[in-house]
């Protein structure tokens, strides 16, 4: 509850949108992004680390062949 003071009740409507737009992951759809570097800290208290994970499975989804093509680069030995 203690949460509910500091960013209000997302049982409601205006409330439940303005959090929905500070998240990283609703937005995300099939588009060309550029190459992303995510990163987290065990030590976080803010985002835990499960959160950037959560970022990047959804950006994998939409973009499944990219880590595929990745590895077969490497595998050739063709790297940046």
């Amino acid at each position: 509850m203690g949460e509910y003071l500091q960013w209000g009740n997302p049982n409601e409507k205006a409330t439940f949108e303005s959090l929905l737009s500070y998240s990283p992951c609703d937005p995300l759809s099939k588009n060309a992004y550029l190459s992303i570097l995510v990163t987290t800290s065990s030590n976080d208290s803010q985002v835990m680390h499960w959160e950037p994970v959560k970022f990047v499975a959804k950006l994998r989804t939409l973009k499944d062949r990219a880590c595929e093509f990745a590895w077969m680069l490497d595998q050739l030995g063709i790297r940046k």
